[in-house]
């Protein structure tokens, strides 16, 4: 990412010899926001504390393009919360967002101003993983950037068959195709 979104104190402490980078990571779901970090202690930030309790294992890479693009990234998680993976195996997982921030410690250990938000999107799919011999579970979320469903076409159609499957008897579309087949908008 540029330096452009980062503050002077985020620039002064990215340029010493040694960082210490975190994410904080927010996850919406019908209970609640679940809000993680990779730190080995819990984060404050706005007002809401992020858990260092181990659960968040990692963040794929977060690319920035020039162009739209549809990026996705994963994020593993360790599947001993079985409210989540309750819900993941029953399917209300699509599209709940997720918010990702990376920020920084300073050498006493406390943030360097704001952390900056590096990704927003929905939770497109998941994959579970079982290991039995190395005795660990994991989650894959795979998140869609926000412009994943940019091209999706979606609500109703204007035509006849489309309202009356909503609105049965209804003529008001019954000759709407035959009346202008070219509408100019805009100047000639």
């Amino acid at each position: 990412m540029s330096d452009r979104d980062l503050s002077t104190e985020m620039q002064t402490e990215v340029a010493k010899s040694a960082i210490r980078p975190f994410v904080l990571t927010e996850i919406e779901w019908d209970s609640g926001t679940q809000r993680l970090t990779d730190t080995y202690k819990d984060i404050v930030h706005n007002g809401n504390t992020y858990l260092a309790n181990g659960l968040l294992l990692n963040i794929g890479d977060i690319t920035e393009e020039l162009e739209l693009t549809n990026n996705s990234l994963k994020i593993t998680l360790t599947a001993v919360q079985q409210d989540v993976l309750a819900l993941l195996l029953s399917g209300d997982y699509h599209n709940r967002a997720v918010i990702i921030h990376r920020g920084l410690l300073d050498d006493g250990e406390l943030l360097v101003v704001d952390p900056v938000s590096v990704f927003r999107g929905q939770i497109d799919d998941f994959r579970f993983e079982e290991d039995p011999r190395a005795g660990t579970a994991t989650i894959s979320l795979t998140v869609a950037g926000e412009w994943s469903d940019f091209e999706r076409v979606a609500g109703r159609r204007t035509n006849d068959a489309d309202t009356q499957s909503f609105f049965p008897g209804d003529r008001g579309f019954e000759f709407a195709g035959q009346t202008i087949n070219d509408l100019k908008w805009g100047r000639v």
